[in-house]
């Protein structure tokens, strides 16, 4: 069970932050995956979110996980498919048809 955080995150550390629907703050300095955080505001606490065994941390707002792929922050599926990217989506159907 995640533990509240002794103080709610400041300006300053939510500028290094990804700001998701209300009650998300994810966190990618630097972009590795040991260092991705994630929190989540409960009863006006932020809460760490427990990342799964991958690494990846589950957004409840979105319905989607937040991992490090290939140096990026990337969104999946809750069965762990990759999202792509619009220019991922035109490139795939350029090349299927």
């Amino acid at each position: 069970m995640s533990q509240p955080l002794a103080a709610t995150p400041s300006l300053e550390d939510v500028t290094e932050s990804i700001i998701f629907p209300p009650g998300d703050i994810f966190s990618d300095e630097p972009p590795l995956e040991s260092d991705l955080q994630g929190f989540h505001l409960v009863d006006g606490q932020y809460q760490d979110l427990v990342p799964t065994e991958s690494g990846w941390l589950w957004s409840q707002q979105l319905g989607l996980y937040l991992a490090v792929y290939l140096g990026k922050l990337r969104f999946f599926t809750p069965d762990g498919h990759l999202v792509m990217l619009p220019e991922e989506e035109s490139n795939q159907q350029a090349f299927f048809g």
